[in-house]
This record gives structure tokens, C-alpha cells and sequence, in this order.
């Protein structure tokens, strides 16, 4: 924000992206930067603008900081420094030989998680074992098109059944087949697995045991993806430690986004997204400009005023939810938001979002014994009416406030609410009969009589005829 002085004006504006793209800075600034090609072929010079629009002209080439995300989130051992690895010049790029259309080779790997997902549909109350336990990525060898299907059970069945949908996308996005696939053992040469591609007319290829280099291409992006996935939780978690925002079981959502994304950042050598290559249209990278931060507070618009009704005057006109990245079946005008009371999550259009936590209040949370003391010292010096209990000189009750509403109580003072106003009635009933003190006891005792307590819900006993 603001405050911070140890950031200049490009260096916060330079974060901001980082936050929404999630790739690296350097890969940031060249998006900022005019982009210069050969065309293949030719020799000419292609000049094209710049990707990213910067309102600091120094920001494509200010000095890189530090993401406080990314150090919490991307740490790995620290390098000895005695065992070294050279690729070979020769063998770069030799899992994707010759393999130019979309199509022709996908490479398929699977992912584990410890930790049991939400469903990325419903309110997300189902079960442990009903959750999302990993996933499956496709990868296109032409393009670097990826994929990801989160399933409940890694095995055959449930593959299959991903390897379908992935097979139905490639066909309605391109109108391209799938003609092989290049995986590990394991669920992929199971007899169900195995058959499907048969039918299809698709042919498989295998890696050797233990030999994890030969599908690195499934590999490293796995990698990828988890660790922008990873690095949107703890950005998130970090700046919004309330509503349930930093639930680890909200994974799915985060890996969807980083596919979304990392399937429309253009390449930093052919200058083309995956998303570009894979269908052979040229983009206009409008959806990567209107890309938010995955976690953030997002205002939604009243129901009622979407429908095109009316509200009363003094009531708020939106409700905070919590922007969990784009539908694939939507434009991206239109958000996947977390409703922060029951966790369902719906696509929506009128939204406001605050990529930069601005309406987050995150150091201390609403059950801390600080905050308490906080709302107790504004109510002593902030108040500007407040009306107490009422007292005459004999101990009669002159005025008594309105008690508060049943939207503000929980179900226990609802119901000693509720006792209140019965005592209320029966002591005004009797005062002008038996005066003050009298007319305290008997409402007393009519609300101990096991008639009129309210709590007592048990049936009748039963009448045996």
C-alpha cells in the first residue's frame, strides 16, 4: 500500500501484475515491454506493442523486490554447489520431435494430495472421502496446451472419464483429435484405460520404470502449475486470514487458475500463448489484462437489483464474496465468487473486486480477545446514542430499551430473549393490581410453572386407552 516506502511506484505496480499472472517478474516486465520477432523464413523484423499496460514508464525495467509470497511459498534446498547437470544442446526439445499439430502427442501424468479437496461444484460440506484426492494433466506436445481434471479417485474409472472430457475440449475448442498418448505405467496401462484408446483409435507410448526424464514435459508442468497454484493460497492466506478465506481444501479452485492462466501468458520465444497455438487463432490478450488476484474480496451485486427490483433505500446494495478464478464455460467478464456464508460458488457478472486486499482488515481476527477489547473501548468513547434501563426511586422499571432483533441473537438468546418477554407481559399484567414487588414474584413464578417454560418442547405423554 501506500505506507509501504520501501517499494517505489514501479516496483508496487510491478507486484501487482506478479500477484495476478502469477509468473515471474522478469517474465512480467518483458510482457511490458515492445516485443521484437523474426519471422521464420523471411528474416524480417517484427516490432508488436507491448502486452501489459504500465502507468509508470519505468516499471518494464525498475529493479525486481522480493514477493513475500513466493519466498513462503517456492523455497527449495539450497545448492551444494558439488553435483552439476549440463543439458545437451542436441537433445533439447526431442520428447516433442516432429510433432507439429495439436493432437499428435499428449502427454498425461497424475498428482496427489494429501489434503481432500471441496468439489468445485455445490457447497462443498461433502466428506472427506468425497472430496478431490489429486488430479490428472494432459499437455499437448505442439502447443503446451494443458489440461488438468481434479478426481476423487486416481483410479482407471475416474481417468478415463477426465481423459473424455479432456478428448471432448480438444474437439470444441479446435475441432482437433487426440492421436496418442505418452504417460507413465500405473492407471494408464490398466485394461480400462487401455480399451478406451482402442476404441478410439489411439495409440500409446510408455515411459521406463524409474525413468521420470522420458515424460518430463508432464512432469515440469505439474510442477509448474502446483507451485502457482501454491503461491495463490499463500498470497490469499496471508492478506485474508478471516471468512474461511485460507482453506487449504480450496486447492481445486487454485489449480484451475494457474491452468487458466498458464495456458494464456504467451511464450517468451515465439511470443504465442498455448491457447494461441493449440487452436490457430491470434489473441488479443485481453483476458490476461482483466486478470485478478485468485483469493481476493469481490462485491457482489444484490440479487434483487441483478433481477432488475428494487431494495429498500438504506440498505447495502452488495454482499463480499471471494474471487476463486474464471468459468470455463463463460467469458472471463464473468467470475467463479465463494459466497462467504455458505461456501457455494456460482459464476457472476456485476462484481467489484479488490485485488489488493484494501477492505481486509486481517491483523487480528473477529474472535480474538483484542478485537473484543477494541469493540468494547469504541462502544464506551464512540457511541452517539445509547438508552440504559430506566429506574424510579422505589426500584420500579420506568423505561426499558427494545431488545435487539432475531437476525443478531443465536438460537440460546433467542430463547432467554424470549423468556424476557413473557416476564415483561406478565409483570405489566399484574402491577396495577398488586404493586411492584408482588407483581415480580408471580410473573416469576409463572415463568418457573413447567406450562409456560418455552424451552420445554417434549410431547405429551401418551394416553393408554
Amino acid at each position: 500500500d501506500d505506507s509501504n516506502r520501501n517499494l517505489t511506484g514501479p516496483q508496487k505496480e510491478l507486484l501487482q501484475w506478479h500477484w495476478k499472472l502469477c509468473t515471474s517478474t522478469y517474465h512480467v516486465q518483458e510482457l511490458m515491454r515492445d516485443r521484437h520477432y523474426i519471422v521464420p523464413g523471411k528474416g524480417d523484423d517484427l516490432f508488436l506493442p507491448p502486452i501489459l499496460p504500465t502507468k509508470n514508464a519505468t516499471t518494464r525495467s525498475c529493479s525486481i523486490p522480493k514477493c513475500l509470497a513466493c519466498n513462503l511459498s517456492k523455497q527449495k534446498l539450497r545448492s551444494t554447489g558439488v553435483k552439476t547437470s549440463k543439458s545437451v544442446k542436441e537433445k533439447d526439445g526431442i520428447l516433442k520431435f516432429n510433432k507439429y499439430e495439436p493432437g499428435d502427442k499428449i502427454f498425461t501424468d497424475q498428482f496427489n494430495v494429501h489434503t481432500p479437496g471441496r468439489q468445485l461444484t455445490g457447497y462443498g460440506r461433502e466428506g472427506a472421502n468425497q472430496g478431490l484426492h489429486g488430479g490428472t494433466l494432459y499437455t499437448d506436445a505442439a502447443s503446451n496446451f494443458v489440461y488438468v481434471e481434479c478426481q476423487s479417485s486416481m483410479g482407471a474409472g475416474e481417468t478415463v472419464m477426465g481423459k473424455t472430457r479432456f478428448e471432448q475440449l480438444c474437439w470444441n475448442l479446435a475441432g482437433v483429435k487426440v492421436k496418442n498418448y505418452h504417460s507413465d505405467n500405473g492407471v494408464y496401462d490398466a485394461t480400462t484405460f487401455r480399451n478406451d484408446c482402442l476404441a478410439k483409435d489411439q495409440s500409446q507410448s510408455f515411459s521406463g520404470v524409474g525413468a521420470k526424464h522420458q515424460n518430463a514435459v508432464a512432469e515440469r508442468n505439474i510442477q509448474t502449475i502446483c507451485y502457482w497454484a501454491r503461491h495463490m493460497m499463500v498470497h490469499a492466506a496471508v492478506h485474508w486470514p478471516n471468512n474461511n478465506a485460507d482453506n487449504i481444501r480450496l486447492w481445486p479452485f487454485a489449480v484451475q487458475h494457474a491452468v487458466w492462466l498458464f495456458n494464456r501468458i504467451p511464450n517468451r520465444i515465439t511470443g504465442l500463448t498455448p491457447l494461441e497455438a493449440f487452436t490457430k487463432t491470434k489473441s488479443d490478450h485481453t483476458e490476461i489484462r482483466r486478470a485478478h488476484v485468485w483469493g481476493s474480496p469481490a462485491f457482489m451485486l444484490d440479487p434483487r437489483l441483478q433481477d432488475g427490483h428494487k431494495i429498500p433505500k438504506w440498505s447495502k446494495r452488495s454482499r463480499r464474496a471471494q474471487f476463486m478464478g474464471y468459468s470455463s464455460e463463460h467469458s472471463s467478464l464473468v467470475a467463479m465468487v465463494r459466497n462467504l456464508q455458505t461456501n457455494h460458488v456460482s459464476p457472476q457478472f456485476h462484481l467489484i473486486h479488490d485485488d489488493n486486499f484494501e477492505t481486509i482488515l486481517n491483523d487480528l481476527g473477529m474472535d480474538h480477545h483484542l478485537s473484543e477489547m477494541t469493540v468494547k473501548e469504541l462502544f464506551d468513547i464512540s457511541r452517539e446514542v445509547y438508552s440504559e434501563v430506566e429506574v424510579s426511586t422505589d426500584g420500579t422499571i420506568t423505561y426499558k430499551p427494545p431488545p435487539l432483533d432475531d437476525i443478531w441473537l443465536d438460537e440460546a438468546e433467542r430463547r432467554a430473549k424470549k423468556i424476557d418477554l413473557e416476564k415483561d407481559r406478565a409483570y405489566e399484567r399484574d402491577r396495577w393490581k398488586l404493586g411492584h414487588d408482588e407483581a415480580e414474584t408471580l410473573a416469576q413464578e409463572e415463568l418457573d410453572s413447567p406450562l409456560l417454560t418455552p424451552t420445554d418442547t417434549s410431547p405429551p405423554p401418551a394416553v393408554n386407552n
